[in-house]
């Protein structure tokens, strides 16, 4: 007796991304079924309508939703305004985010004195990027709803993408303050440095494969993942605000809020 088609669609569903691309290599019928938009529609977030139609720019048409899936893998794209890069993890269709300088809480950012706008190098996901040119006050916060990842959250976290000048000064063995939690919540505050070179023992920024620096400012917890929708803004933050030496020479791409398999 041969299993129905829609048993068979229902249960490459319930595998992965990666088990219905080897599917599609058993038989033709094993394709048509693996490929099907009723599995990927699965495989993608559940408002993946509603993201796409906060994308800061038109979005091409695809001829299904593997082809979408895939698209946002490779291809982040630029949201609310340019303000935020959105794509998806590509083991697991989750969501991930960075949030640009510009929807930063960045202490001095608007003053010409301390920091300067201008046009992104290459690798950037944004035209524009923030760029310390000196303060002694520095503090840098992004917030995001959790109510726009993709559960568990706990297997979140969240990471400052920078870069440093040739001639930037100040953050050489310099101890920053990262955290992430609520809004007006209480969070733990862990010591990092951006800059630690020929510290023993201390971690180290890690060189992204788009050539940029980042750090890891903390993750999720078990408890977000039990808010059940309900609206929990988290902020992230790194800062120095308890030795007032000066500090310049640091680019700022942004804030990048993923899972851990992305």
């Amino acid at each position: 007796m041969a299993i129905p088609m829609a048993c068979i669609c229902e249960i490459i569903a319930l595998t992965s991304p990666r088990d219905a691309c080897r599917l599609s290599a058993v038989s033709n019928l094993f394709k048509e079924i693996a490929d099907s938009d009723l599995v990927w529609n699965r495989f993608l977030p559940p408002d993946i309508d509603d993201v796409l139609a906060r994308a800061a720019a038109d979005l091409p048409r695809f001829a299904s939703r593997k082809q979408l899936y895939f698209s946002l893998c490779n291809h982040p794209i630029l949201i609310d305004g340019g303000r935020t890069s959105f794509w998806l993890a590509r083991s697991s269709g989750r969501k991930c985010y960075m949030l640009s300088p510009r929807s930063l809480m960045i202490a001095w950012g608007e003053n010409q004195s301390y920091w300067r706008w201008g046009a992104a190098p290459r690798g950037s996901r944004f035209p524009e990027v923030a760029e310390l040119i000196s303060v002694c006050w520095f503090d840098i916060r992004g917030r995001i709803d959790i109510r726009s990842l993709s559960p568990p959250l706990a297997s979140y976290s969240a990471h400052l993408v920078f870069r440093f000048t040739e001639d930037s000064f100040g953050f050489r063995n310099l101890p920053v303050e990262v955290t992430v939690g609520p809004v007006d919540g209480e969070a733990a505050v862990r010591t990092d440095f951006l800059n630690s070179d020929g510290m023993e023992g201390r971690s180290h920024p890690v060189e992204r494969r788009d050539g940029w620096l980042e750090t890891r400012l903390g993750g999720f917890s078990e408890e977000e993942d039990h808010c059940d929708g309900v609206e929990m803004e988290m902020e992230l933050r790194v800062s120095q605000v308890r030795e007032l030496n000066w500090k310049g020479g640091l680019i700022v791409q942004g804030i990048e809020i993923r899972p851990a398999e992305a």
